[in-house]
């Protein structure tokens, strides 16, 4: 039987992508990186994982937005197709949402989005409808 990881945090010792302060679960001093990942895979018997890159390689911008990097689970999937894939984090407050989701599928090895509620703010967004433009373009 082929196993599938279905989601694991992949990251530099040394970010190439813009990193926010990470949260206590990320230590830069101790990276997961892809050579890493394929050897834990190997030692314990997963085929497969799908990546979800972690929310700090993002960068904030002047308008106060999250613009979230899967550069470095783009590396990993070019370099293992066959092994990897992953999914896209997008700010729902982001203008350009319709765009950045759009371009999200036609990515190799990019299965979708991962939305995930971080905070109080977001928790009353999310009620006060303001994800739907991200769930519209996801639909």
């Amino acid at each position: 039987m082929e196993i599938i990881d279905a989601q694991i945090h992949m990251w530099e010792a040394v970010p190439s992508e813009p990193w926010s302060d990470p949260p206590v679960m990320f230590d830069l001093k101790l990276p997961f990186t892809i050579e890493a990942a394929t050897a834990a895979m190997d030692a314990v018997g997963i085929h497969a994982a799908v990546i979800s890159p972690p929310p700090a390689y993002h960068v904030t911008t002047q308008e106060g937005f999250h613009r979230y990097s899967s550069a470095y689970a783009q590396e990993t999937v070019r370099r293992y197709p066959h092994r990897f894939a992953y999914v896209s984090h997008y700010d729902h407050r982001d203008p350009d949402i319709s765009n950045l989701v759009a371009g999200t599928r036609a990515r190799p090895n990019s299965l979708g989005l991962r939305v995930v509620v971080r905070s109080p703010e977001e928790w009353q967004d999310f009620h006060a409808g303001r994800f739907e433009a991200l769930f519209a373009a996801a639909e």
